[in-house]
């Protein structure tokens, strides 16, 4: 991609050994996220009067260094990284980011720039998916995808997802790729949720080296157990339990039985770790139908029961790991 960096800028000032106050330099440091020394180098090139110059000159520069030190990183492998999700309503917008270490993938920087990537894409999706013919069509519940490509997609700001990408290469001088960028959509009467492990979310984006989508369906609205929490339990017992297909229930037996063990479950706060010993050593894990596996918050139960009691359908699941995004 060519990059026209012959803008009119105003006449540079002469002086570049000229006071720059604290504030300026702060606030540009600030907004662009660069070195004290390049914000500095910007302000006196063209003055505190010209700061939006000086603001877009920086970060053309950064631009094109970040595509210079690119080229120098081609080669090396980039095999860390994380899954980006972003869900709402019945469309998902899933990245996977990659870099060289798992010290990089920590970084804010780097997890930022999976939250910009991951939002642009789900506006993205809300916008092609209300256009599409298909759209609205009754999908049962199944999950849909879609391979976007990134060309496509506007971004608020002048710079496409490539030159964000070298951006940030220049700042944290690794190699980064975007390994895949797909939206996800499903039948308009179904909710999809998502989740991620380790749990690190960046503002309303899942980050973490697995993820998992469920579509789900209410069948009783007067249920007082929230659909939201319903959803994320389910989304952590497929990344927990790794089910390989939907499958079909058991027959239920004794189901006022199960009904009791389920009033429990009304009262578990929000910690969904499922580390108890208790539960744990109950488990099956030779099950790999997600309908017939022991429900890991409680074992007592079936995944098909729980969702039962609660008056919910699954009917469609996803689970990712990094570097799976592709097959």
């Amino acid at each position: 991609m060519h990059l026209n960096y012959k803008r009119n800028f105003p006449a540079e000032v002469k002086n570049l050994d000229v006071n720059i106050s604290k504030e300026c330099l702060i606030k540009m440091r600030k907004e662009t996220g660069y070195s004290y020394a390049k914000c500095r180098k910007a302000l006196a090139k063209f003055g505190e009067q010209n700061y939006s110059e000086a603001l877009r000159w920086i970060k053309e520069v950064a631009v094109k260094e970040g595509w210079e030190k690119a080229a120098k990183l081609s080669d090396r492998n980039a095999s860390q990284g994380l899954c980006a999700l972003l869900t709402g309503k019945n469309i998902a917008a899933l990245i996977e980011l990659n870099c060289e270490t798992d010290f990089v993938a920590k970084n804010d920087e780097f997890r930022g720039l999976a939250h910009q990537l991951t939002t642009a894409l789900f506006k993205h999706a809300e916008n092609i998916l209300n256009s599409k013919s298909d759209y609205k069509t009754n999908f049962n519940g199944e999950l849909n995808s879609l391979e976007i490509s990134t060309n496509e997609i506007k971004l608020s700001s002048d710079h496409s997802f490539e030159e964000l990408i070298v951006t940030s290469i220049g700042k944290l001088g690794e190699k980064i790729s975007l390994n895949c960028a797909k939206i996800f959509y499903t039948s308009p009467e179904f909710n999809i949720f998502g989740h991620s492990h380790p749990n690190e979310k960046f503002g309303n984006v899942e980050m973490g080296r697995f993820i998992s989508i469920v579509t789900m369906k209410r069948r009783e609205e007067n249920s007082g157990f929230p659909i939201e929490k319903l959803g994320r339990q389910i989304c952590h017992h497929i990344i927990g339990m790794v089910p390989e297909t939907l499958g079909e229930p058991n027959e239920i037996e004794e189901l006022n039985e199960n009904k009791e063990i389920s009033e429990n479950e009304e009262k578990m706060d929000d910690d969904e770790s499922g580390d108890s010993s208790e539960n744990t050593t109950k488990i099956d894990e030779n099950e790999s139908q997600l309908m017939r596996q022991a429900f890991m918050l409680n074992p007592r139960q079936t995944v098909f029961e729980y969702l039962d009691y609660h008056g919910a359908d699954v009917k469609d699941f996803l689970r990712l790991e990094l570097g799976q995004s592709n097959e």
